[in-house]
């Protein structure tokens, strides 16, 4: 009896062990990808941030030639102001920077951004004020100081994120005041006793966007695993869209990105900041046969009103594509094509190849916007890979794309041309015309085209190209001649007819232009 009660007290516990497990393994999950903080973009500017003279602090650390604070307001992320000996700030001993302006302004919005180091250090409590009396400039508990905005239990993502903030009660001053009452002060280090912040940017409702949309301080998620595919389904570029599911295997990193014989020697030219995983076994070849690269920002409405085209410049090792939010809107795959993610790509660059490049933003919604970037290794054997993408802006100037991607990344002997449209002369083609902009007229378009209306998306400002059929129409011909006037006498019989023949006025081939009431864009030359 008593070993068969033992027997049923361990299958007992077994059981429970077993049950225990299993929970264990339920709750279990894997842990999120790695998820570069988005940059904040919205349709006022900074352009008041200019009007900034001067700035005083209680802390200015002028001992210091590169973290006083006069780099609190030079909206350079990469230097900073470190408020020295400050202590930890409280709302008993604040920590306060005073702007003065050349002449009163009105801001409606400000930014901060944070370091280079060192979290606990950044600003969590502060409030800002303003005030229109001299002797503020100097005095940060002066009586005249209004309350504009107050921020409480605030936290910065990343280290050079920089967070935008409306202000709750505008007006127009001259003095502005950030007093900071409590750092984020988060562990037991020496560091809970400092302060620091890298920029305070003061903004205004005028219209315009404030900053590039990636910079060299940007940070990107990146994949460099070489065997995880990012979109595993049909859809291989489903991790270049908004809210797509990623695997946990995402890394972050700041570029340039890049690899050479699993070192960081690309030779000058072409820094690397972020390694990337070389060779599939981390020792030798075969190498892995592309990268993945995501960073995000954020529009409001009024920044995506704004925002007509963007310029980009690129450094790349071999082949690459450019997507935003799911749209391939740049690509050189080098004369290959790409039908997988994971397979070589390209073609055999001695350096990696610097290329400026201009796209539409029709691709860019309200809300979260995506940047994706897609990098292939030529070979298995490849000895070195490459990206940059130091700059993409925002131009408040519309940018006509009259080719598409594939039309840009032609390639063909040097000693033979491709046929052009119908059969036409491939340069012709080239020379004679464009895609007109949907919406609108010009020179360019003519009022003999019909134009399909383009398809769009509700949720974007993304738009089929218009199709166009006037092409052929809008070819130049000869000169007609005029028929000759009822009035012109005939020759006479006796006569004998001259050998240079009288010529009646020949008539130009023209073509009204378009009006508002008969607009068009389809692909037509000038009048000759």
């Amino acid at each position: 009896m008593r070993r068969a009660a033992l027997r049923t007290q361990r299958r007992s516990w077994s059981l429970f062990a077993a049950l225990l497990a299993v929970g264990a393994l339920l709750a279990w999950a894997p842990p999120p990808p790695a998820q570069a903080a988005p940059l904040q973009v919205r349709g006022d500017s900074d352009q008041v941030h200019e009007l900034v003279e001067s700035v005083t602090s209680n802390f200015p650390n002028y001992d210091s030639a590169t973290e006083n604070i006069e780099f609190l307001r030079d909206r350079d992320p990469t230097k900073k102001w470190y408020a020295r000996n400050s202590g930890q700030p409280t709302p008993a001993n604040p920590v306060w920077a005073i702007y003065t302006l050349s002449e009163p302004a009105k801001v409606t919005a400000y930014s901060l951004t944070s370091a280079n180091d060192a979290p606990e250090r950044d600003p969590k409590d502060w409030t800002i004020l303003g005030s229109n009396d001299p002797a503020a400039a100097a005095d940060a508990n002066h009586a005249s100081w209004v309350q504009l905005d107050a921020r409480r239990d605030e936290r910065f993502q990343a280290r050079f994120q920089r967070n935008i903030y409306a202000i709750q009660n505008p007006g127009t001053y001259r003095y502005y005041q950030l007093r900071v009452t409590a750092n984020l002060a988060n562990s037991t280090a020496s560091n809970n006793t400092r302060f620091q912040v890298a920029d305070w940017t003061l903004r205004s409702d005028a219209p315009g966007y404030g900053s590039a949309l990636i910079t060299s301080e940007t940070e990107w998620s990146y994949l460099d695993d070489g065997t995880v595919d990012p979109s595993p389904g049909p859809d291989r570029t489903a991790w270049t869209q908004v809210g797509a599911s990623l695997p946990s295997t995402w890394k972050t990193g700041l570029g340039p990105f890049g690899a050479k014989n699993g070192g960081t020697d690309l030779g000058a030219g072409f820094p690397v900041t972020t390694l990337l995983k070389h060779y599939l076994d981390g020792a030798s070849a075969p190498v892995v046969p592309a990268y993945f690269f995501r960073t995000t920002f954020e529009l409001d409405q009024a920044a995506l009103d704004s925002i007509k085209g963007l310029y980009g410049s690129l450094v790349h090792d071999d082949a690459v594509a450019i997507y935003i939010n799911g749209v391939e809107v740049y690509a050189d795959y080098e004369g290959s094509t790409v039908t997988q993610n994971l397979q070589y790509a390209g073609g055999t660059l001695t350096d990696p190849r610097t290329k400026a490049f201009v796209i539409p933003a029709d691709a860019l919604r309200v809300g979260e916007n995506v940047v994706a970037v897609e990098l292939h290794n030529v070979n298995d054997t490849s000895s070195d890979i490459y990206l940059a993408l130091p700059t993409l802006a925002a131009m408040s100037e519309r940018v006509p794309a009259p080719y598409t991607s594939a039309q840009l990344n032609r390639h063909y002997a040097s000693d033979d041309t491709p046929p052009g449209d119908n059969g036409g002369d491939f340069f012709v083609d080239l020379l004679d015309g464009f895609a007109g902009l949907p919406g609108t007229t010009g020179a360019i378009s003519s009022s003999t085209c019909s134009t399909a209306s383009p398809t769009s998306s509700p949720t974007t400002r993304t738009s089929s190209p218009p199709t166009s059929t006037c092409r052929s129409a809008s070819r130049w011909s000869p000169p007609t001649t005029r028929s000759p006037s009822p009035s012109t006498t005939a020759p006479s019989a006796t006569r004998p007819r001259s050998r240079r023949r009288s010529r009646t006025p020949t008539a130009r081939r023209t073509r009204p232009w378009p009006t508002a009431s008969a607009p068009c864009s389809g692909r037509c030359t000038r009048r000759p």
